[in-house]
């Protein structure tokens, strides 16, 4: 005799019993899991709830997928950490089977589950194809906009679509990569503009990052001087030494010696 767990409560039973002791799903929906998947672990998921479940996704999954909203990692994260435990549980076959032939007693709409399943198993790309196309809307509507968002600076500053995407692209962190003189300095400065006027983003809320001392100067001449837009810009070293007082007075200290050995 060997021990299975019931698909639906999640307790351990005999693959041997003609129904789960604990909550009363026939044998046939078990007896033959310990062949198919001898490692299932039970869900501890409340079936009963489970359309209330289907109905907050779908309002989750369509303010998520708006059209005048870039979808960041972080938003799609959210959705993934709140029905990831749900997509896992009804992929198993024998889980969503049970579902299915119990549809009318816990009251769940098959279409709904069938296009909750689809869509979290299209999530990743439906995200890349929104942001795309977002992208390019934000393009083609900010043409003027973005033909004279330097102008401010110097009237002969026109971004290119490569830099245009870089600013318009709005996740939770940016990283700018690019080869020496090819316009990083002037991307980063009309991004900072872009986040301020485009998205009422506070500039104390905007933090600008680089290696070199020299990349910092150029920033600044560009965002703080010439846009007049009071952003923090600083050097990876002097963004973590500010962090490092926050927690200590005084300045840390820095044995090299382990690196000569």
């Amino acid at each position: 005799m060997a021990l299975i767990r019931c698909p639906e409560c999640g307790n351990s039973i005999s693959d041997r019993a003609e129904k789960c002791p604990h909550c009363g799903l026939p044998a046939s929906y078990f007896s033959s899991l310990s062949k198919n998947t001898p490692h299932m672990k039970g869900t501890g998921l409340d079936y009963k709830n489970l359309q209330n479940v289907l109905i907050s996704f779908e309002r989750d999954h369509a303010q998520l997928f708006s059209a005048e909203h870039y979808i960041s990692h972080r938003d799609a994260q959210r959705l993934r950490d709140t029905y990831g435990k749900y997509n896992e549980s009804l992929t198993n076959k024998l889980i969503f089977q049970y579902v299915c032939n119990n549809a009318a007693a816990i009251r769940v709409d098959i279409d709904s589950l069938r296009r909750f399943l689809r869509q979290m198993q299209s999530l990743n790309g439906d995200i890349t194809a929104h942001n795309t196309t977002y992208v390019d809307r934000a393009l083609e509507r900010d043409k003027d906009y973005f033909d004279n968002i330097l102008k401010q600076i110097d009237p002969n500053i026109q971004l290119d679509e490569e830099q245009r995407r870089a600013v318009i692209t709005d996740d939770d962190y940016c990283l700018l990569v690019a080869g020496a003189g090819a316009g990083k300095t002037t991307t980063m400065a009309a991004k900072v503009k872009y986040l301020v006027e485009k998205k009422s983003i506070d500039p104390g809320e905007i933090i600008v990052i680089s290696y070199t001392n020299k990349a910092i100067g150029e920033l600044r001449d560009r965002i703080n001087k010439g846009l007049d837009i009071p952003a923090k810009i600083c050097t990876f070293h002097a963004f973590a030494y500010d962090i490092v007082k926050q927690f200590s007075a005084e300045p840390p200290e820095i044995n090299f010696s382990s690196h000569d050995k």
